[in-house]
């Protein structure tokens, strides 16, 4: 009877052995997977513009992190508020630790004058990236206000409905490739929008309608005009409604 304690007594020390030896255990796993899923490593992908360390720096992401409460949505809003050349953002998590950031840049499509005589650069979409000069196509029949950097193009009252015709244009031109080619657009006009190009032709669209169409007929125009040659190339009769006459492209030269 007097051995009975002691097995209890061994039982109870095995029992808190275990209990240390798994406590010890538990710690160890809880202590490797909390540095398997820390943020160890920011990578950035895709720049040109921007710097690295300001995508990683806007993005509001830290070293330390934990790996699956990184907010995306929150990091995308942080970049491209605070760099305006970035047009769309991309947050991977891949284990263990790593935060891949891929952005895609968006680039100056044409120059606009704000009503104090600055030009500012500003993408197709119509976002206001930064006040400065450049080689792009000068915008002329519009005046911008309200110029912030990161915002969208805002005319005067009376300019306003030449928003979605610029926009448009810049978009036809920029899909038929022939954006690095214009001189500068004209909208003065909004009945006959018209574009320099090349130095030495006036491209006449007329009405902003059927854009893409037109712009196809501008390498087939050129085929039938003598090496030099300036003129007028007239696209304003181009149209998608077939019983519109004539529906041609027209040179016409100086």
């Amino acid at each position: 009877m007097a051995k009975q304690p002691r097995r209890r007594r061994r039982r109870a020390g095995v029992r808190v052995q275990n209990i240390i030896v798994f406590a010890l255990a538990a710690g160890v796993i809880i202590l490797a997977m909390s540095l398997f899923f820390r943020v160890s490593r920011v990578e950035v992908a895709g720049m040109e513009v921007c710097g690295q360390q300001e995508i990683k720096a806007a993005s509001g992401i830290d070293e330390g992190d934990f790996l699956f409460l990184v907010n995306g949505v929150s990091a995308e809003r942080g970049i491209k508020k605070s760099l305006h050349y970035i047009e769309s953002v991309s947050i991977k998590r891949v284990l263990p630790g790593t935060v891949i950031i891929t952005v895609t840049e968006t680039a100056p499509a044409v120059r606009i004058l704000d009503e104090r005589g600055d030009c500012w650069l500003v993408d197709r979409n119509g976002k206001l990236l930064e006040k400065g000069d450049g080689e792009q196509p000068l915008v002329s029949g519009v005046t911008l206000i309200a110029a912030i950097e990161g915002t969208n193009i805002a005319f005067p009252f009376e300019q306003d409905y030449k928003t979605e015709i610029l926009l448009d244009v810049i978009a036809s031109a920029s899909d038929a490739e022939l954006l690095g080619e214009i001189d500068g657009f004209d909208l003065g006009d909004a009945a006959n929008i018209q574009f320099g190009y090349l130095g030495r032709f006036t491209v006449n669209l007329g009405v902003p309608n059927d854009l893409g169409q037109k712009l196809r007929y501008i390498p087939y125009t050129l085929e039938q005009t003598l090496p030099n040659e300036r003129g007028v190339i007239d696209l304003s009769g181009i149209s998608s409604d077939p019983s519109k006459k004539p529906n041609e492209a027209r040179f016409i030269p100086e």
